[in-house]
């Protein structure tokens, strides 16, 4: 989301916030979402994927409330009307190429609307099917849905697709491979890793019984909710649930999203813009020859992907604010943390929180209850290495994201380790101030120079240059 783009939605919600009521808000955001998935869907090579990308979340968000949604729950006069509103505007965007006026909802000019209208009777027909097969075959839908996601979450994020995408580009557009050439970056799907980890979320919950069934327009406001479709954070539905039908106060609301609003374009625009022109890149990395640049420039790089992650975050939760709807925090001072441990719990707090209650929490319960006892030390190393590992991929699959992953997994579990060791000398470090704050410090510092090198693996892709680097930082050539 660029800086217009989030004028321009702030503009609306003070316009909205303004002239309508509390009656009204989960329509507003609604019909903002709709126009907004497709609005900020950016334009690849890939002919009118500005258009399909976003129609096919919007298709998957539908098919998933089906399956998680008793029957009972749909019939309903409010489904009925969200099902029409998300319809009629999917179909309206490229029959809006015929009006007098030029409105630009997608990025490229929208597809034929004979097309679009064949892939939404699709979709109805597609919805209905659903309907009927949900009652006896409910887990096994389920199934499909969660096989279906996480399938194509690792397409996306697979260096599989740099190969093929010139084979797709051919079967999509109709052109030779010859006449177009692309990558796997070029099927950029807005959103899509966060709209897959909110469909997750409310699946398994469903699978374990934990779901509250809601209405379509709750369900769809939570999983695109514009303001953190683009980096979250990611939410939980009861939660959001909770806070789209809270009554607030308009001042009150305006003067907390305000500021967080004004952080957070400080943050991203100035400072995070102005720290990339000196930031470590996979372009100067082999350039640099000064040990302490080479610093500097590291250095640069850990501040600048937290004020441009955190900014971001600030601008999500401050337009959210003037909404008046609470998004959960997202960081929390991380670099101001003692130990790895206490790090990635300020860190990205809505993802770690993810990951510890979808995989974490059940791989360690699943290792527990073996017959045959699994060492909690073994446990330990195997729980953190293959959730960091896993949290590495998330970012894209390949080796450097695997190696940061691992860095932090394995960090995290000698943590553990030291910590456990230094609890016979916790009582007397405690009792002695001076010694207490040395190492208070000291902890800080060491836990940031390890983040920060950490980072030289998110960094660059190519595992030798990381290690001519990491050599170079400390003195060697």
């Amino acid at each position: 989301m660029n800086l217009i783009q989030v004028l321009l939605f702030l503009g609306g919600v003070i316009i909205y916030r303004l002239l309508l009521d509390q009656k009204g808000k989960i329509w507003v955001i609604l019909i903002a979402c709709i126009f907004g998935i497709f609005w900020l869907q950016p334009a690849s090579i890939i002919r009118n994927s500005d258009y399909w990308f976003p129609f096919l979340s919007i298709s998957l968000i539908i098919i998933t409330w089906l399956v998680i949604t008793p029957k009972k729950n749909i019939n309903t006069k409010e489904n009925l009307i969200s099902f029409l509103i998300i319809l009629a505007i999917s179909i309206f965007i490229p029959f809006s190429r015929y009006l007098p006026i030029e409105i630009n909802v997608t990025a490229t000019l929208p597809p034929q609307p004979l097309s679009v209208v064949i892939a939404v009777f699709i979709l109805f027909i597609g919805s209905v099917l659903f309907y009927f097969l949900k009652q006896k075959n409910n887990v096994y839908l389920v199934h499909i849905i969660l096989l279906f996601i996480i399938t194509f979450f690792i397409l996306l994020k697979s260096p599989f697709l740099n190969s093929k995408i010139n084979i797709l580009l051919k079967i999509i557009s109709g052109q030779s491979i010859g006449t177009v050439q692309g990558t796997g970056s070029d099927l950029r799907w807005l959103g899509f890793s966060y709209i897959a980890f909110r469909l997750i979320h409310t699946l398994r919950d469903f699978q374990s019984k934990r779901y509250q069934a809601t209405g379509l327009c709750n369900y769809f406001d939570y999983v695109i909710f514009f303001p953190a479709l683009v980096a979250g954070p990611i939410d939980r539905i009861e939660h959001f649930e909770n806070e789209i039908k809270k009554e607030t106060n308009k001042t009150q609301d305006f003067i907390v999203g305000g500021k967080r609003l004004i952080f957070g374009l400080t943050k991203k625009f100035v400072i995070a813009d102005m720290l990339a022109l000196i930031s470590l890149n996979s372009d100067n990395a082999t350039l640099v020859k000064s040990t302490f640049w080479l610093w500097v420039m590291l250095i640069a790089y850990a501040w600048m992907i937290y004020f441009d992650f955190s900014g971001y975050t600030d601008i999500a939760l401050g337009m959210s604010a003037c909404l008046g709807i609470a998004l959960p925090e997202n960081f929390d001072q991380p670099y101001s943390a003692k130990n790895l441990t206490i790090f990635w719990n300020k860190w990205h707090m809505s993802l770690t929180q993810w990951f510890r209650s979808y995989f974490f929490n059940p791989l360690t319960r699943f290792l527990r209850s073996k017959e045959k006892p699994i060492s909690p030390t073994l446990i330990i190393a195997l729980t953190q290495i293959s959730t960091m590992s896993l949290i590495g991929l998330w970012h894209g699959i390949s080796w450097n994201y695997l190696y940061w992953g691992l860095w932090h997994g394995i960090g995290l579990f000698i943590h553990n380790r030291w910590a456990f060791f230094m609890q016979k000398f916790t009582k007397g470090i405690q009792l002695n101030n001076s010694l207490k704050k040395v190492i208070s410090v000291f902890s800080v510092v060491f836990t940031f120079a390890f983040i920060a090198l950490g980072w030289i693996w998110f960094i660059i892709p190519d595992l030798h240059t990381s290690i001519m680097t990491f050599m170079r930082l400390f003195g060697s050539h």
